[in-house]
């Protein structure tokens, strides 16, 4: 036996009285370890739960990601069409360059407005 467990023994029962409360003792006994094993289940249901959750998490997360990939060679093969260019970088910077263009044609419609309001 453990020496733990008999220096508890020894200490529990120390003298001859000590053995009429033996039955005290073993239910006490008892009952802290049918609640160490209340325990234990709790704590294996409790990791097999978050277990469930990870994994689900993780496959909602990997459906996301190939939705995301899917999407972007989508919007790469768009640009890729509508810039005429042979790389997504190459459209990135077309479309970059007609996006600041658009905002150039813009400001100079607003300027127009507002001259046509000044002599009008």
């Amino acid at each position: 036996m453990d020496a733990r467990v008999l220096d508890w023994i020894d200490d529990k029962i120390a003298t001859a009285s000590d053995f009429q409360e033996l039955d005290t003792l073993l239910d006490s006994v008892k009952t802290q370890q049918d609640l160490l094993k209340q325990q234990l289940v709790d704590a294996r249901r409790e990791y097999e739960n978050g277990e469930r959750e990870a994994e689900g998490y993780a496959t909602l997360l990997r459906k996301k990601a190939h939705a995301f990939q899917k999407a972007q060679a989508n919007i790469d093969i768009r640009l890729l069409v509508v810039t005429q260019s042979e790389t997504s970088d190459e459209a990135a910077e077309k479309f970059q360059e007609s996006m600041d263009r658009l905002g150039k044609l813009e400001v100079a419609a607003g300027y127009v407005e507002l001259l046509g309001e000044v002599t009008g």
